[in-house]
């Protein structure tokens, strides 16, 4: 993996920390490909062979379709590189239609998260309204 190209993520989001702290791990510095903030950018080189990228595994079945799934190689980071993510929003009496619209979506995410894993993954359920 020394000579692998990488596509990374922001050095100050916790990916880019994950990913220093693999790179630690494994006793080298990576050859960067590519940096972007932008997740999909990331995701889409990767698929074109630019180099590797990491990604949270349990968002790549909402971010690929089945045949990319099937092509792609995963591989476990090990401890120390899984985190929480949450959503909040303020208690009142009125809620902006767009905020509904989002929550929506990611439970939608998260079911078809819950489709594809392969037991490798936390199950998330959403919280009912």
């Amino acid at each position: 993996m020394e000579r692998c190209p990488f596509l990374l993520g922001n050095p100050q989001d916790i990916d880019g920390h994950i990913g220093d702290m693999l790179f630690r791990r494994a006793g080298f510095t990576p050859v960067t490909a590519a940096r972007s903030d932008n997740v999909l950018t990331l995701q889409e080189l990767c698929g074109y062979g630019m180099g590797a990228c990491l990604r949270p595994q349990l968002f790549l079945p909402s971010l690929l379709d089945d045949e990319r799934l099937r092509t792609l190689r995963t591989l476990d980071c090990g401890p120390g590189t899984s985190y929480a993510i949450s959503f909040g929003i303020s208690a009142c009496d009125y809620r902006w239609s767009a905020i509904d619209d989002f929550i929506d979506c990611a439970r939608r995410s998260i079911s078809t998260i819950d489709r594809h894993d392969s037991g490798r993954n936390r199950r998330i359920t959403p919280d009912s309204r």
